[in-house]
């Protein structure tokens, strides 16, 4: 951000930050204006704007932890940056849910080609609700979460030999009550 800009941003929010509710409507244009490029480079278009929107909220409900002796474009680039991961975790997270239905359903003994992803994760979330509480915990930290053996192992006060033979069951399980649906369906 340019100096004059920054230093506008600055005023505009250290006035927002008193109440005054038109400078506020000016900084979210200004800021809106400044973040849109920034945003374009870092994810697809059609997620840009949500995450805009995310990020003007995050400023709108931190607003007051800014502190005006500070440069405020960092302040707000962090924010932004910290909304396009959350835009990426939660994209993955989608994406991961999809991958691992289809792992699961690839290896059922009889696959459908006529079963739609939307069955497909209907399916994973009815089986994912068979398993024991640990099994899908277990399930959810590795697959949707990606987290490390160690990190689940330590969170669920297991070994890290446990928790892959908890994995390794919730799986067979998993691939077991999937086969059995689709032979009863």
């Amino acid at each position: 951000m340019e100096l004059e800009v920054e230093n506008h941003c600055r005023e505009l929010m250290v006035r927002s930050q008193q109440g005054d509710a038109k400078a506020y409507r000016e900084l979210l244009d200004l800021v809106s204006f400044h973040l849109a490029p920034f945003l374009r480079k870092r994810l697809p278009e059609e997620r840009v704007e949500d995450v805009m929107q995310e990020a003007l909220i995050t400023l709108h409900r931190i607003r007051d932890t800014w502190d005006s002796s500070r440069v405020f474009s960092p302040w707000l680039y962090a924010i932004a940056t910290h909304r396009i991961k959350d835009s990426y975790r939660h994209h993955s997270r989608s994406t991961r849910r999809d991958d691992l239905a289809r792992e699961l359903n690839s290896h059922a003994e009889t696959t459908d080609p006529q079963i739609s992803q939307f069955e497909a994760r209907e399916d994973l979330a009815w089986a994912l609700a068979q398993l024991t509480e640990r099994q899908r915990t277990i399930v959810s930290l590795l697959k949707l979460q990606e987290l490390p053996m160690s990190e689940i192992a330590a969170q669920l006060s297991m070994s890290v030999s446990a928790v892959k033979v908890s994995a390794h069951r919730a799986y067979e399980a998993l691939r077991k009550l999937l086969s059995e649906k689709r032979h009863a369906d």
